[in-house]
């Protein structure tokens, strides 16, 4: 990203991409009042999405709808590549002596974080209705982004 000062004393940040249909770099910007700190961040924010807006409809000469730059391919850590929690089949955490079982679970595209109880429900209490079914982004073991797919 960069700055640019207007005739009018504004400043336009500017951010450069790669068109995947072209092949040609595409410039997007915003312009804001001053040039501080604060601004930078935001405008940095507003380029990434207008980015991701335009990358989502126009990838391999198809338009792909929901497609955002989440959904990226990364490179795994190998702490990443072998988490026993956060890859299909999702083997439940024992915590407390196995009286309290922590699990990752897919729900329709989405991954949950579920507290179950392995026995007696009352072992569980009010953890379980904080955190059954809370919809999570990552592995709250190795932190690998759920929604990223692998390389």
């Amino acid at each position: 990203m960069w700055a640019e000062e207007t005739k009018d004393g504004k400043t336009k940040f500017r951010e450069q991409y790669k068109d995947p249909l072209t092949g040609k770099y595409r410039e997007v910007s915003v312009t804001y009042d001053k040039n501080t700190n604060q601004t930078r961040r935001k405008a940095q924010i507003a380029l990434e999405r207008k980015i991701e807006y335009k990358l989502q409809h126009i990838q391999d000469g198809t338009i792909k709808q929901g497609v955002t730059l989440g959904g990226r391919v990364m490179k795994l850590t190998e702490k990443q590549k072998n988490c026993p929690y956060c890859h299909d089949p999702f083997p439940s955490v024992p915590l407390f002596g196995g009286n309290i079982l922590l699990r990752i679970a897919e729900d329709g595209g989405e991954y949950v974080f579920n507290v179950e109880c392995n026995g007696d429900p009352e072992d569980v209490g009010i953890l379980s209705f904080a955190t059954y079914g809370q919809a999570i982004i990552g592995c709250p073991f190795c932190r690998r982004p759920l929604n990223e797919e692998e390389e």
